[in-house]
């Protein structure tokens, strides 16, 4: 969306709100395509925007599924089960129960744990199926196995699963390309020495690059250099002739497509600082690595109407959102001319992660409206406003009040 079909689209919308463009998200996908060689495949993680996981899922070969919800939204979404990635650092016993009876051993399913490897092998002798796995291997962190863990599933030659992989994510917003070559690098020799002491090939890697997204400066490359990608596309095709290789990206492909509108709805100066104060806030707006608004991100200005609210002409203003905590500040001192009542400041790269990791239900704030946008379509409404008190309040507290009065009521019945 450029400036004037922002103004003219959700100029007359309630603030705040999200709004995704799909033709920005369709547009990231190709470039990802264009970049990497051919063969290379995509997978959606659905966790940096699950509003977007429809449309993602003909544009890319993958949607990995990290809990039991994100499970219910693929199935009624329709979702081909061959499509999905059933990943996760906790599978419960109930919930993939139902996972394994929804989607059968269409989908791989990734192992976390010696424990977590024997209940899917469970699951799948009790329905007669034999389950495609991926190992995770672990960096070092909570998430997946250590070699040796991996190395005693291979031994054990499993017959109710087909171990057909290795996925491999350390992290996201790395910030320097040797960190992905050097992972690159030792997984690929992991799997080579796996296949040839245990002979027990595997075919699959999935591997999430974890790129950076810089949303704080704008440059003219698209996630990496040029050289960058030459070299990545190098390592990739050599893995390639090998195993089939897929990358997992949630932030890489849906942060560019998103835009969080938010009111400016006071004005004021408190000790010859100028702040305005907005009807959003920290607990929807999250960029990455922002504190207290100190990193300046993307933003642009919509002017309202003419308001009698107004101070001074160009100034340095510090915006803060609506919550009661000091910490609620999205921009500080930044430069904004004629900053009024009535304005609409518009935050870019925003697709990824804001709608569903801010602390949405502190002081019980409604969640916003959420929209997409493309050219062909216009305006959708994806998420109508919803009050969260309900979900912030002791209902039994107010059931046992009702209780209580009938109680009363019948106790003056029978004694009068």
């Amino acid at each position: 969306m450029n400036e004037t079909e922002l103004q003219e689209c959700i100029g007359r919308l309630e603030t705040p709100f999200y709004i995704y463009d799909k033709d920005i998200l369709k547009a990231t996908v190709r470039s990802f395509r264009s970049e990497l060689k051919p063969g290379i495949r995509l997978c959606y993680a659905m966790k940096a925007n699950p509003f977007m996981t429809g449309f993602m899922a003909p544009l890319t070969d993958r949607i990995e599924v990290c809990s039991f919800g994100e499970s219910r939204i693929v199935k009624d979404l329709g979702v081909a089960p061959e499509k999905l990635l059933i990943s996760g650092v906790l599978k419960k016993e109930e919930d993939l129960s139902t996972i394994v009876d929804d989607f059968g051993d269409m989908p791989l399913y990734t192992v976390e744990s010696p424990a977590q490897f024997r209940l899917l092998e469970e699951n799948g002798r009790r329905r007669h199926l034999s389950l495609k796995v991926l190992l995770r291997l672990t960096n070092g962190s909570q998430f997946g196995m250590d070699p040796e863990q991996i190395e005693r599933i291979l031994a054990a030659r499993p017959l109710e699963s087909k171990v057909i992989g290795i996925h491999y994510f350390t992290g996201t917003q790395k910030r320097n390309f040797s960190v992905i070559r050097k992972e690159l690098a030792y997984i690929s020799e992991f799997m080579d020495r796996m296949n040839e002491k245990y002979g027990y090939p595997f075919t699959c890697l999935e591997y999430g690059p974890g790129f950076r997204i810089d949303y704080f400066n704008n440059t003219n490359d698209f996630i990496l250099t040029k050289e960058e990608w030459e070299e990545l596309n190098r390592y990739l095709s050599n893995i390639r002739e090998k195993y089939e290789v897929t990358l997992e990206m949630g932030r890489a492909l849906t942060a560019e497509c998103g835009y969080y509108v938010t009111g400016v709805r006071d004005i004021k100066v408190n000790r010859k600082i100028h702040y305005a104060i907005v009807d959003g806030g920290i607990h929807q707006m999250n960029y990455d690595g922002q504190v207290r608004g100190i990193y300046r991100p993307d933003f642009m200005i919509l002017k309202g109407k003419k308001e009698e609210t107004r101070i001074g002409g160009n100034e340095k203003w510090t915006v803060c959102g609506s919550l009661c905590t000091t910490n609620d500040i999205l921009l500080l001192q930044q430069d904004m001319q004629d900053l009024s009542v009535g304005d609409r400041i518009v935050f870019r790269r925003t697709g990824a992660y804001s709608v569903n990791e801010g602390m949405a239900l502190f002081l019980s704030h409604e969640l916003p409206c959420v929209y997409s946008f493309s050219r062909n379509e216009g305006i959708h409404i994806l998420r109508d406003r919803l009050e969260t008190y309900g979900m912030t309040m002791d209902r039994m507290e107010k059931v046992r009040s009702y209780q209580t009065i009938e109680s009363e009521e019948n106790h003056e019945r029978k004694y009068k």
